[in-house]
């Protein structure tokens, strides 16, 4: 039996061992997010008119005491050319890699090929390729920063899986306008890579990259899309599995001014000719290796 006062010396060293492992992780957090360069990304072009500025305002990997671990990330857009007009935006997700992800978990279940890349979320809510619901997109903390902003504003992930060595998982996002003429041309605006890491039961946070379109991955992901609620490995061979391939989303090239479209209630005058569609509260994204 140790000597009391051994105990309380090894309980005051445990505590500082704790504290110095707290710190550790919330230092690599920050260096992670520090390193994000620029932060924001300034000059969002949409033709040639500068809309705004995207601004990544969270991103830090999740590792609780016990649970699934993962990463955290948010995402603003800021929009400085007529705020009160609809862009008609929209967030677009893929899963470029991983190990341990819902996509191949379930896919294992038929015995189908690896489904990566795949439009997040894997199990789809709706017959849109995009990260958010029409409703969900029109949310407040979901798709919008706040009462004041647009649809497509806004992008919250909390992705998280088991604690299995070796696991990890990565994502590109992008944020999106969907073009006036035809509702399956994507207009990228801006994008982004990111993921996490687990090892020895700890999540680490990928390195963050801003992107300069969409990768071959997410071009893939979007253009194989056969436009059902359906997913790889339920037995209907649906996204780039399926028989019958695509339905036409695409990404266009970014050539064409904005079509301003006030939004309903505001004062405001249409600038250019053509439609923006509705744009439009999904629980925070939670993956379970």
């Amino acid at each position: 039996m140790r000597h009391p006062f051994q105990k309380r010396s090894l309980i005051v060293c445990a505590l500082v061992s704790l504290m110095a492992m707290l710190a550790y992780v919330q230092q690599a957090s920050a260096n992670v997010f520090t390193d994000i360069n620029p932060n924001p990304l300034p000059n969002l072009m949409y033709g040639t008119t500068n809309i705004g500025s995207l601004q990544i305002t969270q991103y830090a990997q999740n590792n609780p005491v016990a649970g699934n671990i993962g990463a955290t990330i948010e995402a603003q857009f800021n929009q400085t050319f007529m705020p009160t007009c609809n862009l008609n935006l929209q967030w677009v997700q893929v899963i470029t890699g991983g190990k341990g992800t819902i996509g191949q978990t379930l896919a294992a279940q038929d015995n189908v090929a690896d489904p990566i890349p795949y439009l997040d979320p894997y199990q789809r809510d709706d017959n849109l390729p995009y990260y958010w619901t029409n409703p969900e997109n029109s949310t407040v903390g979901d798709g919008k920063i706040n009462a004041g902003s647009q649809p497509g504003t806004h992008l919250f992930d909390m992705p998280s899986q088991s604690p299995t060595n070796g696991n990890f998982i990565n994502f590109e996002s992008a944020l999106v306008a969907v073009s006036p003429t035809n509702p399956m041309n994507l207009i990228w605006l801006a994008g982004f890579t990111w993921g996490y890491s687990i090892a020895g039961g700890v999540s680490t946070a990928n390195p963050f990259a801003w992107t300069n379109g969409p990768s071959n991955a997410m071009n893939s992901a979007v253009t194989d899309w056969d436009g059902t609620q359906l997913y790889v490995g339920d037995g209907n061979d649906t996204m780039q599995n399926n028989a019958g391939g695509g339905i036409g989303y695409k990404f266009v090239a970014n050539n064409m001014n904005p079509v301003w479209v006030p939004e309903p209630g505001s004062a405001g005058i249409i600038f250019a000719i053509g439609i923006i569609g509705l744009a439009s509260a999904r629980p925070r994204r939670l993956r379970a290796a």
